[in-house]
């Protein structure tokens, strides 16, 4: 009896932690992990490529700073808690950041302003008019957009020493308040450690990185409304029209102008495909190592911290967290950097999900300190500033 009683209580703890890393939640049954409620054809691209509906990716979140700037995408893997980049947070407190989900449009935080607190009251909260507008013009249907934001808590990197190119760039965000499944707010799975994807598959990654559009000024030369909206974005080389770097954007007459950026207002998406290690250390012209996934490239700075992501009988898992990409997205010259999920499951976002199963946070997070100043370093080793 006692031999059989122990099986039975084995067996409800081995259920138990599946269903914690797979990133499956309580609050509401009807929501597994990794199950969306609308499917659409995805681009190849993100750069100009397909702009996502709201129910297409609903563990996709966003993550403010405090001048409301949007700096992260990151993925929701249970009720109160986000994956994204550590790079993200860069040397700033952690409370300083907020997180908002539900929604594929940038917004601002006055339409935070009548979202509940408490999650046990918390209700639909709909956007201002111009995010309803812009969905039914977009998207052709009229879904109600479900904007809900939450504050940061703590977030949690690893203790790390290569603080440089292949920083171990993840961070497990708790949020203050735990969230409620909606269709426009559902989990993502986890994969089980140290898995792989299967070789057959095809990653996806979706973001709010910057977009280009091809500009002639020629066409535009008697448009002062025009040039003036120029002279505010990226403007990169000039360039041939029929460039393949642009091959997808206009038409194919030979004319000279500008590729010109502009930040994406849209969740944008697009299928990625995965890079050997071999193949990719000899891209970036050093040894890659095995926390580290590569991908053609194809997403633009601000896709930091989204996810890289594949389908399997219609449910999705997280396999990669977006880290770092080629100076030049629109045409690429070496692959994209992601963060391998299924290294950090057991050593990092287990434990952290469930700190009273292990030891202290000290013993699986980096300080606070050390968190800044290793972001700080990962900055650096790309000459750039910190600051957000």
């Amino acid at each position: 009896m006692n031999s059989l009683f122990l099986v039975f209580v084995y067996t409800i703890v081995f259920l138990y932690e599946s269903a914690s890393v797979e990133g499956t939640d309580e609050n509401d049954t009807q929501y597994e992990c990794g199950k969306r409620q609308k499917v659409k054809n995805i681009s190849a691209r993100i750069i100009n490529g397909t702009e996502a509906v709201p129910k297409n990716w609903p563990w996709v979140v966003a993550i403010y700073d405090s001048n409301d700037t949007l700096v992260c995408g990151g993925s929701l893997i249970s009720e109160e808690y986000v994956v994204t980049a550590a790079h993200c947070f860069g040397n700033q407190d952690a409370h300083k950041f907020s997180v908002r989900l539900g929604t594929t449009v940038r917004t601002n935080v006055s339409q935070c302003n009548n979202t509940p607190k408490d999650p046990n009251i918390q209700e639909k909260a709909t956007g201002k008019t111009d995010i309803s507008q812009e969905v039914n013009e977009e998207c052709h249907e009229a879904p109600e957009t479900q904007l809900i934001c939450v504050e940061v808590e703590s977030v949690c990197t690893p203790i790390e020493s290569n603080c440089c190119l292949f920083m171990k760039d993840i961070a497990v965000v708790k949020l203050k308040t735990k969230v409620n499944y909606t269709d426009y707010i559902q989990p993502i799975c986890l994969p089980k450690n140290c898995d792989d994807p299967p070789a057959s598959s095809t990653s996806y990654v979706v973001g709010w990185g910057k977009i280009f559009e091809y500009y002639n000024p020629y066409d535009y030369e008697d448009d002062d409304e025009v040039e003036y909206q120029i002279d505010d974005l990226e403007i990169q080389k000039p360039m041939n029209k029929t460039s393949s770097e642009v091959a997808s954007v206009g038409s194919q007459t030979e004319q000279t102008g500008f590729v010109v950026f502009r930040v994406a207002n849209r969740l944008m998406e697009r299928k990625q495909e995965l890079i050997d290690q071999a193949h990719c250390s000899s891209a970036m012209k050093s040894e890659v190592p095995g926390h580290i996934i590569c991908t053609t490239g194809g997403a633009c700075h601000g896709d930091s911290g989204g996810p890289l992501m594949y389908e399997d009988n219609g449910r999705w898992t997280l396999i990669g967290v977006a880290s770092d990409g080629p100076d030049n997205c629109y045409n690429p010259e070496r692959p994209l950097l992601f963060v391998k999920v299924s290294h950090f499951v057991d050593s990092l976002i287990s434990k952290f999900l469930h700190p009273g199963k292990h030891s202290d946070k000290n013993a699986i997070c980096a300080t606070e300190a050390a968190r800044k100043e290793c972001v700080t370093k990962f900055y650096r080793f790309y000459n750039m500033s910190v600051e957000l």
